[in-house]
């Protein structure tokens, strides 16, 4: 592997681009606004074929700002929380199912995460009933240092999960 240092704003332009047509071609479920897994899986294939970087496909929690008011009562984040625990996250895990849950991909060696999901990040969050009044999220996070308010947690047993749910769906 011959990791590269650094995309330039405009490769990074042009590799979603190029990731995004491929993925509206080629995804056939329903929501492509809900397909993390997918979208993590070509962006991490895609950028290992082309690149050669070692990107890595990543599971857990992400949270995103979306109130931009903290009133101490209210929710703040729009969120995919990993709890393996919870009582959904088990009948979800029985059934072979992805669980609450986000993925995204790492370049470990850049120390960069990469999720192209982010488009649908306000229009989730709006069916999930809330109201986005923070900064919106950009059409894509590329990035060694996260956004103030933003989390991105990677799980292993999360990650093992959503790689061999991958691996059974392909």
């Amino acid at each position: 592997m011959s990791a590269r240092r650094v995309f330039s704003e405009a490769e990074k332009d042009f590799i979603v681009a190029d990731i995004h047509n491929r993925m509206t071609r080629w995804f056939r479920g329903r929501r492509v606004d809900a397909a993390c897994l997918y979208w993590a899986a070509l962006t991490r294939d895609y950028l290992n074929k082309h690149y050669d970087v070692g990107a890595e496909l990543q599971a857990g929690t992400m949270c995103w700002r979306f109130n931009a008011k903290d009133d101490g009562h209210t929710p703040t984040h729009f969120s995919y929380v990993w709890d393996p625990d919870s009582p959904l996250s088990r009948a979800m895990l029985e059934r072979g199912l992805l669980p609450e849950l986000h993925c995204w991909v790492a370049i470990p060696e850049m120390r960069e995460i990469v999720d192209l999901t982010t488009r649908y990040l306000v229009f989730r969050a709006a069916q999930a009933g809330f109201k986005w009044t923070a900064p919106e999220p950009p059409p894509f996070l590329w990035t060694d240092q996260l956004p103030n308010g933003v989390v991105y947690d990677a799980d292993d047993l999360a990650t093992t999960f959503a790689g061999a749910l991958l691996a059974l769906s392909t």
